[in-house]
């Protein structure tokens, strides 16, 4: 009987050892790499902020915030490894240790650790809306309707992220209150599960919204060009491919979310819902920081904006040359370009185009 015993007792440890090597430590190998990249981008950005004249404090500071909350997770997530093979597992092997639940041994050891790594991601999700929202209403030419729309976005978002974190996430603690746990209990858990999951799904939609915008923009000015110069400059020619740029990883990040939001549905595999919540914030923390310093090498749309748009209400983009262009007669209902002094300006009547590159 003993014996029967010590057989069940290993074989319980042996299938924890292979859940915490599928569900923990292989996606914190996997959340280290990104991290790793994630530095990368942080080192080339402070190269470039420190020896760029025109600094833009706002972008920087909104990159090293997304990187100390990728990161915080990063060694909250080790931490709860070190808990497990540390602590949980000789815990096993004790005489009492299977018949405790997994679930809620995990819980009583490492539940305000996950609770915290947690509040970081959220941050990162907020910060994410936010930024991408916000691009896409500068290159969209700033309309009140879009500043609306997204602004309600994130205000919708902000309040389903502060709901899931009080009435989902702090179920997990080693304490909760008496009311997480009545609300957690509530239809079995399927209407606080549902605020989590719409929170998400904002979060996707807003990727997707602001990857259209920017990329019916960037098909209008390519057509625009095509009928102004079609061998201009190159800096006249180069807002085009910053745009791609922009469209091209936004839809990446925007299909990444959509994957996101479909593996924490309940409707696949547990471990792809598992992997899914360590790989989505180290990318969502990397893919602004990856857009500055992409498109930096081309004066960013993203700095620039910030820096020069006060000063250019009634222009719809700016460039500078180093040519000097007496000004051209173009038919009526056409765009105007002026190029004096140096400058190339293109304003369009109908058109409200207000980023700057």
């Amino acid at each position: 009987m003993p014996t029967l015993n010590v057989t069940v007792q290993l074989a319980g440890v042996v299938n924890d050892i292979k859940s915490m090597a599928d569900y923990r430590i292989f996606p914190v190998i996997l959340e280290s790499v990104l991290l790793a990249l994630h530095a990368v981008l942080i080192v080339l950005l402070c190269i470039k902020y420190w020896g760029d004249k025109d600094r833009v404090l706002g972008v920087f500071a909104v990159s090293a915030c997304l990187f100390i909350m990728t990161a915080a997770e990063w060694a909250l997530d080790i931490w709860v490894l070190a808990l497990e093979l540390y602590r949980l597992l000789p815990s096993r092997l004790s005489p009492d240790g299977v018949s405790i639940p997994i679930n809620e041994a995990l819980k009583e050891l490492n539940g305000n650790v996950t609770f915290a790594r947690d509040t970081c991601l959220t941050v990162v999700f907020i910060l994410c809306d936010s930024i991408s929202l916000w691009r896409a209403y500068v290159i969209y030419g700033r309309p009140m309707w879009l500043k609306f729309t997204c602004c309600s976005l994130v205000a919708v978002s902000c309040i389903l992220y502060l709901l899931d974190m009080v009435v989902d996430l702090g179920k997990d603690l080693m304490t909760p209150a008496a009311m997480v746990i009545h609300n957690s209990t509530l239809g079995r858990g399927v209407a606080i599960r549902a605020i989590a999951n719409t929170a998400l799904a904002i979060t996707a939609l807003s990727q997707v919204l602001a990857t259209v915008l920017i990329a019916r923009k960037a098909i209008l000015y390519r057509k625009e060009m095509k009928l102004l110069l079609s061998a201009g400059p190159y800096n006249f020619r180069m807002l085009v491919p910053i745009l791609y740029v922009l469209v091209e990883t936004g839809i990446v990040y925007s299909l990444l979310w959509v994957i996101f939001v479909i593996s924490n549905s309940g409707n696949v595999d547990t471990a792809a819902t598992y992997w899914s919540e360590y790989w989505i914030g180290q990318i969502s923390g990397i893919y602004p920081t990856l857009i500055v310093v992409v498109v930096s090498r081309r004066a960013s749309i993203l700095e620039q904006s910030i820096h020069c748009a006060p000063a250019l209400q009634s222009t719809s983009i700016h460039f500078a040359t180093n040519i000097d262009m007496e000004e051209l007669e173009l038919p009526s209902g056409t765009l105007d370009v002026t190029r004096k002094h140096g400058e190339l300006a293109i304003n369009r009547a109908d058109s409200d185009y207000s980023s700057y590159v």
